[in-house]
């Protein structure tokens, strides 16, 4: 028998905590039965613990007799690409002029590629294709669909929204869609008008809007593209919302400022009874720096949100998706749709593309609506994306988020890295992912601890 080379220590007070990168439970041990059972395993004996611990540590692979085969096993259970979401691009300009907008959007003077909103013919043509591609699948077929309206600002192109809402009716209606089929929708929210709220309400679309905290300080790089700051703004029409009887759920760019003051934001979401938000870390742009702990400091602002809100019933999105992974021993193969194979991108013109955060210059592009044989979960590169999952890395394998990191953001890595090859790691992402499985295991010690306490 051995330890597993996919097993990792992490020390705690009075314990240690082994825990197998790709079974993703861990066993923990005190101080005092770590090193008795790291002597007899150097000494090729059975170690002197409990009966219990020892079949836990088999049943976790923290030992083993081989660790061969178990990559393959795990890679050959990566699901294929199969297309089940679709961001709606409705136009590609916007109201704002945000200075962190990994779109371009803070570069005023600079042209987008498409200068117009998509028009109803597109749009249908966009259904079809969209509807073509979760057919290719029909065991999948049933099984829920998403259209996301995106921009730019998508309430810019208001009149298309509700056409593809209106539209869809005719292909599920058809059996070209399936029968689950939701809408979501990315804003800024200054757009919003009783007419638009009520159809959100009427159609049930999902509403996420864009803030990044509680006051004009933490918003000052959300700014009107006519001129100064959009927060009075928002906040004028969150509160029509609000009135309305619309639920919806928050964006937040976690900017410098906004992760200085996590209470501000979580009276924020009190104030307008917010329980869905999604905390976006700053992605590296030609206009947008960020200073070098800041990757360390946005994590620890994400888990003490979780700390302070557990018990409030509010979900964030990128912090729960990696707890329900832990907590189910699932192994998270991918942080995005784009790199699971399961988008696509659909700009006003047409074009089909991979990656939502790529559109600005059209990279990772693949095609067009008007192309019938273009059939996307076969498509090589959508293929490559779906491979950059770290299991499939012979550099991460040694890491110890492996099973629940889910490799981060390709666009971003490429960035970072200044390079154009998507194979390169988002090293600002393995900081996010490694220090939130330190605290998901600390927490469950903490809790392991306490049940046993409570036995005695």
């Amino acid at each position: 028998m051995i330890i597993s080379k996919y097993v990792h220590r992490f020390p705690f007070d009075g314990y240690t905590a082994y825990y197998h990168s790709l079974r993703m439970k861990p066993v923990f041990l005190t101080t005092e039965e770590a090193e008795v059972f790291e002597e007899a395993m150097r000494n090729g004996v059975k170690p002197p613990l409990s009966n219990e611990t020892l079949e836990a540590l088999k049943e976790y692979l923290i030992v083993t007799d081989s660790d061969e085969g178990i990559i393959d096993y795990v890679r050959s259970h990566v699901p294929d690409p199969y297309i089940c979401l679709a961001y709606f691009v409705l136009s590609e300009q916007c109201n704002l002029a945000c200075k962190y907008c990994f779109l371009g959007n803070a570069d005023i003077e600079a042209p987008k590629v498409t200068k117009y909103p998509m028009s109803h013919e597109t749009a249908d043509k966009a259904l079809a294709f969209f509807a073509r591609q979760t057919r290719e699948d029909m065991s999948q077929f049933n099984d829920e669909k998403e259209i996301i309206f995106y921009g730019g600002e998508p309430l810019v192109n208001f009149d298309t929204l509700k056409y593809v809402v209106e539209r869809s009716r005719y292909y599920q209606e058809q059996h070209l869609l399936g029968p689950k089929l939701k809408f979501s929708m990315i804003t800024n929210g200054t757009l919003l008008n009783e007419e638009i709220v009520q159809f959100l309400i009427d159609h049930k679309i999902n509403v996420s809007i864009s803030i990044d905290g509680a006051d004009e300080a933490k918003n000052s790089n959300r700014v009107l593209r006519a001129g100064g700051l959009a927060f009075p703004h928002i906040i004028r029409k969150l509160r029509l919302a609000q009135s309305m009887g619309l639920r919806f759920g928050l964006s937040i760019t976690l900017s410098e400022e906004t992760i200085k003051d996590v209470q501000s934001l979580i009276n924020l979401l009190d104030d307008l009874d917010v329980d869905s938000v999604c905390f976006n870390i700053l992605l590296k742009s030609k206009n947008f720096g960020v200073e070098k702990n800041y990757y360390i400091n946005a994590t620890d602002f994400i888990i003490d949100f979780y700390e302070k809100t557990k018990d409030k019933g509010v979900y964030e999105d990128r912090f729960m998706r990696k707890l329900k992974a832990f907590a189910e021993s699932g192994l998270y193969f991918s942080d995005c749709a784009a790199t699971s194979g399961s988008q696509i991108v659909i700009t006003p013109d047409g074009q089909v593309g991979i990656c939502h955060g790529a559109m600005e210059k059209r990279e990772h592009f693949i095609g067009s609506i008007d192309d019938e044989n273009l059939v996307v979960g076969k498509n090589a590169e959508v293929n490559h994306w779906n491979h950059l999952s770290p299991v499939f890395k012979e550099e991460f394998q040694n890491c110890e988020a492996l099973g629940i990191c889910g490799g981060g953001c390709p666009v971003n890595a490429q960035k970072l890295n200044n390079t154009a090859s998507i194979d390169a790691i988002d090293k600002a992402f393995c900081i996010h992912a490694k220090k939130v499985l330190e605290y998901l295991i600390g927490e469950l010690l903490k809790y392991s601890v306490r049940e046993a306490e409570e036995c005695v």
